[in-house]
């Protein structure tokens, strides 16, 4: 009889499943290796939210190196993390499962199942196909992001139809629809080929798998079509070649600035300034201004031995000036020795404009640096604080 259950790996996946479980009265712990997410969870409790409501749940939640802490044995654990930590996360699983009839459940998006059972054994293995979306962007959050009534099909790495695997499918009920399948490396196989399909689709496009499949026109338009006679896809980033021939992309070329009922995008006026050959980064954004509508507030991150001066200043916004006209208005010009960028490298316009606004720049859990937010924040007072509200050049 499975009572109680624990959970290797709570991402979003893992957090949704154990969250839902425990919000149905299911004795569940959640274990993981990410410390702010497990304290949160200790503090807070879990909060899900998306398709399957929004719920504060009050979980039990471990460190890895508090696993010891664990008197009672699990009658099933569940291995819910990445690949490439299948081996250990199993082997952890297995020295808190119940013998002799404690059941591990590969409980993963890849074909990890024989794995599991080398470390497991066969005997003590089950498969389980996720057919539920989940995110989770910060600490202490999961959200569902399908809208799918079948969520799991739970199998034996035999095929056969289990009392064990019933059981298992009532309770992960609890969740989302589940059955048992007689066939479940055929599933996992038809998912692997669905996905290969669908995701690369939808990491290029940015629209989920189901709308990649539901609107074929749409897609076609907004990705295909953008130039008129030629196949190419559009991705909606903005690039710039340097004399070397290398390729810098600096983001999205749908963000763009209001001056004067002018558009100009913020990819044009970063460029500008990467012209001159003191700059080495440049990010900006659009500020409210009451005769303009909008003016240009921009950080500049200068090479190294290059030092702000007026001069320079002035050298830049005559660059830009060059480049693009009168029409690009600048309020403001920071030099900062950073800009906030995500771990890939993209530029945060958002929290520039929050902290052109004076405002809290929200979630900035995928910042490279969170450093760069008070470094952007103190060179805006500094420059306002010397200058006062100073006129757009």
């Amino acid at each position: 009889m499975i009572e109680r259950i624990g959970i290797i790996g709570a991402g979003a996946i893992g957090c949704v499943v154990g969250g839902l479980l425990t919000k149905a009265g299911r004795d569940v712990t959640l274990i993981d290796q990410w410390p702010e997410h497990v304290e949160t969870m200790k503090t807070k409790g879990l909060h899900l939210s998306g398709t399957c409501g929004d719920h504060q749940i009050p979980v039990r939640a471990l460190h890895i190196h508090e696993a010891q802490l664990i008197e009672t044995p699990f009658d099933a654990a569940f291995v819910a993390v990445k690949s490439y930590d299948t081996e250990w996360a199993t082997a952890l699983a297995v020295r808190y499962l119940r013998e002799p009839d404690g059941v591990v459940v590969d409980f993963q998006n890849g074909i990890n199942d024989e794995r599991v059972a080398a470390v497991a054994g066969r005997g003590r293995t089950l498969g389980c196909v996720i057919t539920i979306g989940a995110g989770m962007y910060e600490p202490g959050h999961a959200m569902r992001t399908d809208t799918g009534r079948l969520g799991f099909r739970i199998g034996e790495l035999d095929g056969q139809e289990t009392a064990r695997a019933s059981e298992l499918a009532r309770i992960m009920s609890d969740v989302a629809g589940a059955k048992v399948t007689q066939n479940l490396f055929g599933e996992r196989w038809s998912k692997l080929a669905v996905n290969c399909m669908a995701n690369p689709l939808a990491g290029l496009s940015g629209l989920g798998s189901a709308e990649v499949w539901s609107e074929p026109e749409r897609y076609g338009a907004d990705y295909w079509e953008r130039i008129p006679g030629h196949s190419v896809y559009y991705t909606g980033d903005s690039a710039h070649m340097d004399e070397d021939g290398y390729v810098f992309v600096a983001g999205r070329a749908d963000e763009v600035i209001k001056i004067a009922a002018h558009r100009i995008g913020t990819i044009e006026v970063e460029t500008a300034f990467l012209k001159h050959p003191a700059v080495a980064e440049a990010g900006v954004t659009g500020r409210p201004d009451e005769l303009r509508g909008e003016v240009i507030s921009a950080f500049v991150v200068l090479k190294e031995r290059r030092e702000p001066s007026e001069r320079l200043r002035q050298e830049l916004l005559q660059t830009v000036r060059r480049e693009l006209g009168p029409v690009a208005v600048i309020g403001e010009l920071n030099f900062v020795g950073l800009l906030p960028k995500t771990r890939s490298g993209k530029i945060m316009r958002r929290v520039l404009k929050a902290v052109v606004l004076g405002q809290d720049p929200g979630d900035i859990a995928t910042i490279e640096d969170e450093g760069s937010v008070e470094e952007a924040r103190q060179a805006w007072q500094e420059l306002r604080a010397s200058a006062g509200p100073a006129a757009p050049n």
